[in-house]
C-alpha cells in the first residue's frame, strides 16, 4: 500500500479529533488521552482540549483541577501529560521501561551515570519513587521535596547543579520515579507541587512495572503511537519514547502492516489502514491554532510534517511558537502578545492564509479566552 504524505496528515488529523467543532466533545472521551495530552507553559495543555472539541470552560476546569476525572503526571519523556484519572495505574505501567537497557536509555545523562556506577536504574527509580511518596503526607512544592530528600538517598541518586547551587536527586529520575509510586502532579501550580494519588492501589508495587504491555491494548504506548502518529518507523516510536529502536522492534505489536510513507517503509496497526485509506480524499478544511507541544507536531518524522527549511522555526531550542494549521497540513506558526486583559495574534504565514482569515480569528477568539483574556485581533508582517 502506498500513501501520500498529505493523506498521512490527514489520517493523523482525523484520528486524533482534531476536526471536531468547539462544544461537541467530553474531555474524558477524547481518543487521545490513550497516550496523555502533554501540557506546558502558557496553559497548553487548555488549548490541545479546546482543538479537539472540548468547551473553553470544560478544558479550564480539567486543566486547573476542578474535573476529577482528568488528572497530570509526569508521564512519557518525564513530561506534564493529561491522562484519565481511572487509567493512572495502567498509564505507569505503559510507561515503564521494557528493562534496565530501555531505563538507562531514557534517563538520559542520569542513565549513563548510573550504568557507569553499576545502579540497577529499576531498583533506583523504585527507591527514588518511594521515598517521594512516604515524604508526601502532604503536598509539596518540587522545590521542598527536592531538598527534604536531600541527604536520605545515596549519594549516587543525586547531581551537584550548578544553576540551582544546590545538590538535589537526578532531574530525569526525579520526574520517572513518581508515576511508578502514585504521584501525581496538582494542576495549575509553577513550580509543580506533587501530591500522593488518591486511591492508589496499595498492593501495587512502587517501582516501574515488570511487564509494560500487561496493559488494555489501547493503553500499550507504541501501539498508541502507530494508531495516533502511524504510519511510522520503529525509529520514530524510539525517537518518542527516548529510547532505542531496537527496544521499540522488540515490542511491536504483533499485528502491523507495512506501508510505503510517501517513500519510506512503515507500520501502522491493520486496523486503522481503512481509515486511512479513507484519508486520501481530502474533508472540511478546518483551521487550528496547534498548542506548542500538541500531540500532532509530536510526530518524531518531522521531514514529513514540514520542509527541512522551516524546522528552526517550528522547534527553536528556547520559546517553541504554536502552529498554524488547516486539515492537517501546517501553514504557519503563532505567537501572542498580551497586553492587560487583551491578546493579539502574530501570524506567519508560509502560504496565503488569506481565505483563513475569519477561521483564525475565531480559533483565536478562543485561545484568548483559554487564557481568560479578550482577544485583540491578528497581526500578520
Amino acid at each position: 500500500m502506498q500513501v501520500t504524505r498529505e493523506q498521512v496528515l490527514r489520517y493523523r488529523w482525523r484520528v486524533q479529533e482534531l476536526d471536531r467543532e468547539p462544544g461537541t466533545a467530553a474531555a474524558a472521551d477524547l481518543a487521545v488521552l490513550d497516550i496523555g495530552l502533554q501540557n506546558g507553559a502558557q496553559h497548553a495543555g487548555r488549548l490541545s482540549f479546546v482543538d479537539r472539541g472540548v468547551s473553553v470552560t470544560e478544558s479550564i476546569a480539567v486543566t486547573d483541577g476542578f474535573a476529577d476525572e482528568i488528572a497530570l503526571v509526569w508521564g512519557v519523556r518525564g513530561t506534564p501529560h493529561h491522562y484519565r484519572r481511572e487509567d493512572l495505574t495502567d498509564v505507569a505501567t505503559a510507561v515503564s521501561p521494557f528493562d534496565a537497557a530501555d531505563a538507562y536509555k531514557r534517563l538520559a545523562g542520569t542513565g549513563g551515570t548510573w550504568k557507569k556506577a553499576g545502579i540497577d536504574p529499576l531498583v533506583a527509580l523504585t527507591e527514588l519513587g518511594t521515598a517521594m511518596r512516604d515524604s508526601l503526607e502532604e503536598p509539596m512544592s518540587k522545590g521542598d521535596l527536592s531538598s527534604h530528600l536531600h541527604g536520605t538517598l545515596p549519594p549516587e541518586y543525586e547531581v551537584d547543579c550548578r544553576p540551582c547551587k544546590a545538590t538535589h536527586p537526578a532531574e530525569m529520575a526525579f520526574r520517572m520515579a513518581p508515576l511508578f509510586a502514585g504521584i501525581e502532579l496538582e494542576p495549575g501550580t509553577s513550580p509543580p507541587v506533587l501530591r500522593r494519588i488518591p486511591g492508589w492501589p496499595g498492593r501495587r508495587r512502587r517501582g516501574p512495572a515488570d511487564d509494560p504491555q500487561a496493559v488494555p491494548d489501547h493503553l500499550r504506548i507504541i501501539r498508541a503511537y502507530l494508531h495516533f502518529l502511524g504510519p511510522a518507523t520503529p525509529a520514530d516510536v524510539a525517537a518518542y519514547l527516548e529510547t532505542a529502536a531496537t527496544t521499540v522492534k522488540k515490542h511491536l505489536p504483533k499485528d502491523v502492516v507495512e506501508v510505503d510513507r510517501a517513500g519510506t517503509t512503515a507500520l501502522i496497526l491493520a486496523d486503522d489502514v481503512t481509515a486511512l485509506e479513507a484519508a486520501g480524499s481530502p474533508g472540511e478544511e478546518t483551521v487550528r491554532l496547534l498548542s506548542p507541544y500538541d500531540l500532532f507536531t509530536a510526530a518524531k518524522d518531522r521531514a514529513l510534517l514540514v520542509e527541512k527549511s522551516r524546522h528552526k522555526e517550528l522547534w527553536p531550542v528556547l520559546g517553541r511558537p504554536g502552529a498554524v494549521a488547516v486539515d492537517g497540513e501546517i501553514v504557519g506558526t503563532w505567537r501572542p502578545t498580551t497586553k492587560g486583559t487583551r491578546l493579539s495574534l502574530r501570524i506567519d504565514s508560509w502560504t496565503d492564509t488569506g481565505r483563513h482569515r475569519r477561521p483564525l480569528e475565531a480559533r483565536g477568539e478562543l485561545l484568548a479566552a483559554t487564557r481568560g483574556k479578550t482577544f485583540a485581533g491578528l497581526e500578520t508582517p
